[in-house]
C-alpha cells in the first residue's frame, strides 16, 4: 500500500544525506546528496547517457536511513536531470507516494536530525569536553579506531569530524586516508563528491607546517590544537556544519543551473533563422497616419 504526498505540501528544508539509493529504472552508482520530506537530490555514474529515468518520468527509489537503518521506499517523478561531463548525472526527484508508513519514518528522521558529528580518538577527558561544548546542538558519534571513524564518516550524514587524541601520527594518518578514499571514490561513483565530504576540525598535536599544508590542500577545515576552549570548539563545529550545508546546496544549484543553460542553448540553436532583412523591413514600413 502506498501513501501519496500532498500536491500542496510546502517545500521543506533540505538536509545533507549521503546514502546509496537503488532506483527503478536502474541507475548505476546512485547516491543521495540531500533530502527533504518532499524530494531528494541524487548523483549517479550511469554506464550510458540513456540509462535510468529521464526528466518527467516516474522512478521508484529505495534507500536506508543512517543510524536507525530504517528502509524507505518511495515513488516519485524526475523534476530535472543533468548529465554533466565526466559521466556523472545529477537529478532532483519529487516524491509522489511512500510505501506503507515510510513517509512517517522519513518525517520522524528529519524532525529529529541534528548536526551529526563524529569524534575520533578522544580520551575520556576530551570526550567530556566535546560533549559539554556541543550539548544540545549536535549528535555525537565516538570512534576509537580508524576503521570506526571511516565507518561513521561514510555512513551518510556526518557533517563534521573532530579529530582528537594525543597520537599525532594516528590523527594525521586518518586525515590523509580519508582524503585518499574520497579521491578514489569520486571517479567511480562509489561515494559522494569530495566537496560534500565531512569537514574536519583538527584538535590533535601536529607540526604547524604540516597543518598549514593540510589546510591549504583543503583536507582540514579548522585546526584548533590539543585541548581547545569550549567556545572555540563550539564555534568551529557549528561553522563546519553551516559551511557543509551551504556547499551542498551550492553544488546542487550549480548543476541545476548548468542544465538550464545547456537546455536554453540547445533550444536557441534549433530556432529557425530570421528572414534576411526582416528587421529592416519592419522599420522601413511607413508609420500609420495620425488620427484626429
Amino acid at each position: 500500500m502506498t501513501r501519496p504526498v500532498s500536491a500542496y505540501a510546502p517545500r521543506s528544508e533540505r538536509k545533507p544525506l549521503y546514502v546509496k539509493v537503488v532506483t527503478q529504472p536502474a541507475l548505476h552508482g546512485c547516491w543521495a546528496v540531500n533530502i527533504s520530506e518532499t524530494g531528494i537530490g541524487l548523483i549517479a555514474t550511469p554506464h550510458t547517457p540513456s540509462e535510468g529515468p529521464r526528466e518527467g518520468e516516474d522512478v521508484e527509489l529505495s534507500f536506508s536511513l543512517p543510524d536507525s537503518g530504517e528502509h524507505i521506499r518511495v515513488r516519485g517523478v524526475v523534476r530535472w536531470r543533468h548529465d554533466a561531463s565526466g559521466a556523472v548525472a545529477a537529478m532532483g526527484v519529487s516524491f509522489r507516494a511512500f510505501e506503507e508508513a515510510d513517509g512517517v519514518k522519513l518525517a520522524r528522521y528529519l524532525a529529529s536530525s541534528h548536526l551529526q558529528v563524529v569524534v575520533a580518538f578522544a580520551t575520556e577527558q576530551e570526550a567530556r569536553a566535546v560533549t559539554a561544548a556541543l550539548e544540545g546542538v549536535a549528535k555525537l558519534h565516538f570512534a576509537a579506531s580508524p576503521s570506526d571513524a571511516h565507518a561513521l564518516v561514510t555512513r551518510g550524514d556526518a557533517a563534521c569530524l573532530v579529530v582528537c587524541g594525543q597520537d599525532e601520527e594516528q590523527a594525521l594518518a586518518l586525515v590523509e586516508s580519508l582524503a585518499a578514499r574520497r579521491a578514489d571514490a569520486d571517479p567511480s561513483g562509489a561515494g559522494p563528491p569530495s566537496d560534500l565530504a565531512s569537514r574536519i576540525v583538527y584538535c590533535a598535536p601536529a607540526a604547524p607546517e604540516r597543518l598549514v599544508a593540510l589546510f591549504n590542500a583543503g583536507r582540514i577545515f579548522r585546526a584548533l590544537g590539543p585541548s581547545p576552549t569550549r567556545e572555540a570548539l563550539h564555534q568551529a563545529v557549528l561553522q563546519a556544519g553551516r559551511e557543509h550545508g551551504v556547499r551542498t546546496e551550492q553544488w546542487r544549484m550549480a548543476l541545476e543551473l548548468e542544465r538550464s543553460l545547456l537546455r536554453e542553448r540547445a533550444l536557441s540553436q534549433k530556432l529557425p533563422p530570421a528572414p534576411v532583412g526582416a528587421a529592416e523591413m519592419r522599420w522601413a514600413s511607413a508609420a500609420p497616419p495620425c488620427s484626429g
